[in-house]
């Protein structure tokens, strides 16, 4: 088992030779070394401050932590779907030089973050949204969004529906000025695929 959750590792990362991943049930962030044993099972939480080690709580909307990003900056984005009932995404950053985790609940208000990427200096991110809220909960909006997070000040610059009709943004990456992905026509049910330009 890689995390004290009893799911699966959702999404992953890398970092000076480190692997980073979030994992679904509890939303827990994780760091795996390869070039150090795997830990031989002390009792309880204990095995977890070895290797891999637990980095910490991903926070409410990030209980399904999909999308993840490591910055010019050596900072550890992640984004997911709700938990059960709850209803917006969070973001969460791991600053690795600074050992510390930041939590954002509430950053996509009714809709779930599929994707992110930052742009070459760290101080924008870009995330991909799904249509989707936490399991049990039926959506309320109609299209996926696109929108830009400033890093520093720590709050939503943009917001817009880059390919009508979309219920996800997927696979989003940043290069030169310009973003990359795909879309989702059916949230559920993941069955026409469009590439776009942003």
């Amino acid at each position: 088992r890689g995390a004290p959750d009893n799911g699966e590792a959702y999404s992953f990362g890398h970092c000076d030779g480190k692997l980073y991943y979030g994992c679904y049930s509890l939303g827990t962030l994780m760091r795996y070394d390869p070039a150090k044993p795997w830990h031989r099972d002390p009792p309880g939480a204990m095995k977890w401050k070895t290797n891999p080690v637990l980095l910490g709580d991903l926070g409410n909307g990030n209980r399904r932590p999909r999308a993840m990003y490591v910055d010019s900056r050596k900072r550890v984005w992640l984004g997911g779907v709700p938990e059960y009932g709850y209803r917006h995404g969070g973001l969460a950053c791991y600053d690795i030089p600074r050992r510390k985790l930041a939590v954002y609940d509430e950053v996509t208000r009714d809709q779930c973050i599929v994707s992110v990427t930052v742009d070459e200096k760290g101080d924008i991110l870009y995330g991909g949204t799904g249509i989707g809220r936490g399991s049990g909960m039926a959506p309320v909006t109609k299209e996926a969004r696109l929108f830009a997070w400033d890093t520093r000040r720590k709050k939503t610059l943009w917001s817009v529906v880059p390919v009508p009709g979309m219920m996800g943004l997927n696979n989003l990456l940043y290069r030169a000025g310009k973003l990359y992905g795909t879309t989702v026509s059916d949230h559920r049910v993941p069955t026409r695929f469009t590439f776009f330009c942003f």
